[in-house]
């Protein structure tokens, strides 16, 4: 076994990976995808939150069972399964810090399930937290928690106690996390269990805010999508947007047309498509000025709505931000796709320009795909279907179904809506429920 633990081991020729340098650079990763505008449930800034939580997710890797399995001697035994170990660190580490105890509750969910789906919060908490029966039986994962903290102080020691003193800037050690761990009077698991066991009453501060979800799925899904792509081996600059020209929209628009006669009805619908997206310029321009979020187009039939739209959109957003198209149809987000493929001169498999549904070859081309074409075909699934282009152009159900109760995969492309404008078109067609 190497000195230093590692996190994924050695593949194609490469070095194995360090367990400090991939929770370093998970951690970058994970500040570089939020908002830096955004902050947590007690007003502290996300970027620096979602960097220490992302430091914690994978510390349960130090374990030698970990370690064994990890240089293919195949231990399989629930001992190296690690996310419950970080999620109780990572909880600690932020309650030294003097995190929100809602911001510590939502990073403990966001980092036990960083491998799986988001559970229903209270029950789940409870299930791992609740130590009333002391049996292995009913409570295995605790147990396993607990068995892998000891591990690790028996094998690592030196390595943990200079690992929590970073991360709680000198506020937290190890060897409290140890003793509050193992303790069977006072435990972390009944701090925890105290904290969710409130969710049902609702009496005071300790019940969960309006804002707990938000928070919780901005964790998890920057945590996710930072770790994928940084074990993947995707670059910082494979998940940065092109940014659409509004010019070339412009110069598109105004072609249109071009050879009808001065006289023509052709030529008098164009002139009102033009004095349409003129009014619709002026508006976006009054829309960026006021405290509202929402804002609505509505044309004829004819009169250009598509275009109009994502003319609105790109005049609307900033330098870096995405633009996301969402139609209900397949057949129609077809004929979309042909004119916007048209206009910017692409393929759709690149930065600028990205279809995503279930019927379309959703990818973003990344170097050479002959180098290797299976690696590379995975990774630039990957990157497209987490909307990192500076266009994405999809249907209202991989929108909306990834708003509200994602899969694991779904969430990766919750971070690429940060600040972007999004456009529902045809939204009489939205599902009630949505």
């Amino acid at each position: 076994m190497v000195d230093a633990p590692i996190s994924h081991p050695a593949e194609d020729g490469d070095e194995a990976t360090f367990l400090l340098d991939h929770l370093d650079e998970v951690a970058g990763r994970a500040e570089s995808v939020v908002s830096a505008d955004a902050t947590t449930i007690g007003g502290d800034p996300l970027t620096e939150m979602i960097a220490i939580v992302a430091r914690c997710h994978d510390f349960g890797k130090a374990t030698t069972w970990f370690q064994e399995y990890v240089i293919d001697e195949r231990d399989t035994s629930k001992r190296t399964n690690h996310s419950l170990f970080g999620a109780y660190l990572g909880y600690y580490v932020l309650d030294r810090l003097g995190y929100d105890s809602e911001d510590c509750l939502a990073a403990l969910v966001a980092l036990a399930k960083h491998h799986g789906r988001l559970p229903d919060v209270e029950e789940y908490v409870e299930d791992i937290s609740r130590f009333e029966n002391k049996s292995e039986a009913s409570n295995e994962r605790q147990r396993v928690v607990i068995e892998q903290v000891g591990n690790v102080d028996d094998h690592r020691r030196t390595f943990a106690r200079s690992f929590v003193a970073d991360a709680t800037d000198g506020n937290g050690s190890w060897d409290e996390f140890v003793e509050r761990i193992e303790d069977e009077e006072d435990s972390l698991f009944d701090t925890v269990f105290e904290h969710v066991s409130m969710f049902a009453l609702g009496s005071d501060r300790s019940a969960p805010s309006d804002e707990f979800y938000e928070l919780l799925l901005q964790l998890w899904s920057g945590l996710i999508l930072a770790d994928k792509t940084v074990a993947a081996g995707i670059e910082d600059d494979h998940l940065a947007a092109s940014d659409p020209d509004a010019r070339t929209l412009s110069e598109y628009i105004a072609d249109l047309g071009g050879d009808a006669d001065e006289d023509s009805k052709a030529d008098a619908l164009d002139t009102l498509r033009d004095e349409a997206r003129k009014d619709v310029l002026d508006g976006v321009d009054q829309f960026r000025d006021s405290d509202a979020s929402i804002a609505t187009l509505t044309l004829p039939t004819g009169m250009g709505k598509t275009l109009t739209g994502l003319n609105a959109a790109l005049a609307l957003r900033n330098e870096g931000e995405r633009v996301v198209y969402a139609l209900p149809f397949t057949s129609v987000i077809d004929q979309v796709a042909d004119e916007l493929t048209d206009v910017f001169d692409t393929d759709a498999r690149d930065d600028l320009l990205t279809i995503h549904h279930h019927l379309a070859e959703t990818v973003t081309k990344l170097g050479d795909p002959d180098d290797d074409p299976d690696g590379h075909a995975r990774l630039a699934e990957m990157v497209a279907e987490s909307w990192r282009s500076g266009m994405t152009l999809t249907t209202f159900v991989q929108l909306f179904e990834s708003l509200v109760g994602p899969s694991n995969t779904q969430s990766m492309k919750l971070p690429a809506l940060y600040d972007s404008v999004i456009v529902l078109d045809e939204p009489q067609a939205l599902p009630m429920e949505w």
